[in-house]
């Protein structure tokens, strides 16, 4: 059955859709509800009516027990077509996306038990089976940890490499340390301390000894009486 646009204006039926506000978890219950058009036959009505039914019935019995959710989760269809074109995700990025699909599995799993919780909810089978096993994806994402960050364990490796830049810095601190130490150079520092900026280790070295300095010019001091080099 096709309703057309102006039926739907009449009936006011985007502002019905307000309704259902209050019970909204954030950006994806509201994607959802925008996303959401007339039934196009009694059959789809009383399926949803069904649906609707058995979500409120288990609401009553479990509680926010019956599917538990996740602040956290997202909308992330906006990270593809970029991702697309640069062939590149952020750690951040694969983090939104792991946690979707996690609610996902896990709210594929609830259905699966109330379904067959006395034989009592079969309108679940419909939500159901929109919701694919994520498991493998979701143990590729494992190697996301919580900040973001790639786990060194993601691949051998990633895990020679990071190793390798640890052994860099430290020896990179040493250099360092001993350049603050030595009375040749100490007296040309505006400061006796060590910073890291962009992978490098900086010391602030007044302007007048630039070129005396054993080092690259990396920015100037807010006062411009000293450099970073």
């Amino acid at each position: 059955m096709f309703i057309s646009e102006t039926v739907l204006n009449l009936l006011d039926f985007e502002k019905s859709l307000f309704h259902f506000a209050e019970n909204l978890r954030g950006e994806l219950g509201e994607k959802a509800v925008a996303s959401l058009t007339p039934c196009k036959n009694l059959e789809q009505l009383e399926e949803r009516q069904a649906l609707l039914k058995s979500w409120l019935d288990c609401s009553d019995r479990y509680g926010d027990k019956f599917i538990q959710w996740d602040d956290e989760a997202a909308c992330v269809t906006e990270i593809f077509p970029h991702a697309k074109k640069s062939g590149m995700i952020s750690g951040a990025e694969l983090l939104k996306i792991r946690t979707l699909l996690s609610l996902a599995a896990r709210a594929k799993n609830v259905l699966s038990e109330m379904k067959s919780d006395a034989n009592k909810y079969f309108a679940f089978d419909v939500l159901e089976r929109r919701l694919r096993d994520f498991a493998p994806e979701i143990e590729i994402l494992a190697v996301v940890e919580d900040s973001g960050r790639l786990a060194d364990n993601a691949s051998p490796k990633l895990a020679e490499l990071r190793s390798e830049l640890e052994g860099l810095k430290r020896a990179g601190r040493k250099t360092a340390s001993r350049l603050i130490e030595d009375p040749g150079i100490a007296n040309m520092l505006q400061e006796r301390s060590l910073a890291y900026r962009d992978g490098r280790f900086m010391l602030l070295v007044r302007q007048e000894y630039v070129n005396r300095f054993p080092g690259l010019l990396v920015d100037r001091s807010a006062s411009g009486n000293s450099v970073y080099m």
